[in-house]
């Protein structure tokens, strides 16, 4: 992949493509390996340098503060939680500096009891970084839902 990314003219064209598709892969839980993903950020980086990789790099250690926050929130919060259903959820918190994510905001009616999951976990994060405004992208959220039926 490097020797086929050297003959590319437009490589900020690239930067852009490639910080999208590495977006999408991150946060839809679609990447063949995290491990294969630091590999290339690094080649490119030994390649273009540190300022082509900042936003890809910010992306992969957002990413790794995020999944510590989200074990510390489950495991203070685990037992707090009701238990009305089979609910799992995950929230990430990104910068918007490193994402090429769309700050827009879209009015989502979401169900009662995921909207008081989500406003416990703004409360408790912003209880521990002061200061800190959450804008939530739920265009990049994803849901799998799965039932049984009866024979009937």
């Amino acid at each position: 992949m490097i020797q086929v990314f050297r003959y590319v003219k437009s490589k900020d064209v690239f930067e852009e493509f490639y910080a999208r598709s590495l977006c999408r892969r991150l946060l839809l839980k679609k990447s063949a390996s995290y491990d294969a993903e630091r590999s290339m950020i690094t080649k490119l980086k030994t390649e273009c340098g540190d300022l082509f990789t900042a936003k890809v790099e910010g992306m992969m250690k957002d990413l790794n503060i995020s999944n510590q926050f989200m074990q510390e929130y489950k495991m203070v919060r685990g037992g707090t939680q009701p238990q009305e259903s089979d609910i799992e959820t995950h929230f990430y918190v990104l910068s918007k500096a490193s994402w090429p994510v769309s700050t827009q905001e879209q009015k989502v009616q979401i169900p009662p009891y995921l909207a008081d999951l989500q406003s416990d976990f703004e409360k408790c994060y912003v209880s521990r970084h002061k200061g800190t405004c959450i804008a939530w992208s739920v265009q990049m959220g994803t849901c799998l839902i799965q039932a049984t039926f009866s024979p009937n």
